[in-house]
């Protein structure tokens, strides 16, 4: 049996991110579509799988459960990761207050904490280049 190569840090969210591109240009992709998790778990019957993803509206309920998104890439000089982060989660300001880029906590403090966040929808996943700074990112939020 031959054994597979080993998997490095970056490759599955290389692969990831290469997938989706090829989906919004309309090109096949390996990955499940938003309905086939749904679909899966209704039925165990054999089906046909298709393959070209489907981006939903933003009505679209995704079988009624919570959206995992993933916050991907961290360049210097730029802070989406920590303010998207926390759009999406809500964040503790105490946490926030720690971020290193000080326009990102002027305007979120200016914003009233009870209307931050996306109700049915949570990053769980942060990737960022310098892996010591993912967990920076994911304490506020």
């Amino acid at each position: 049996m031959q054994q597979a190569p080993p998997v490095e840090r970056d490759d599955l969210f290389v692969a990831q991110a290469n997938a989706f591109l090829d989906g919004i240009e309309g090109k096949p992709t390996p990955l499940c579509t938003f309905e086939e998790p749904c679909r899966a778990s209704s039925s165990t019957k054999p089906r046909s799988v298709r393959r070209t993803p489907i981006f939903p509206s933003p009505s679209y309920d995704i079988c009624a459960k919570e959206l995992r998104l993933a916050m991907l890439g961290m360049i210097e000089g730029n802070g989406h990761p920590y303010s998207w982060s926390a759009i999406v989660n809500g964040y503790d300001p105490v946490e926030m207050a720690e971020c290193p880029y000080p326009s990102i906590i002027a305007y979120m403090g200016r914003q009233p904490l009870e209307s931050i966040g996306i109700p049915g929808a949570r990053v769980t996943h942060i990737w960022t280049d310098d892996p010591a700074d993912a967990p920076k990112v994911r304490r506020p939020a």
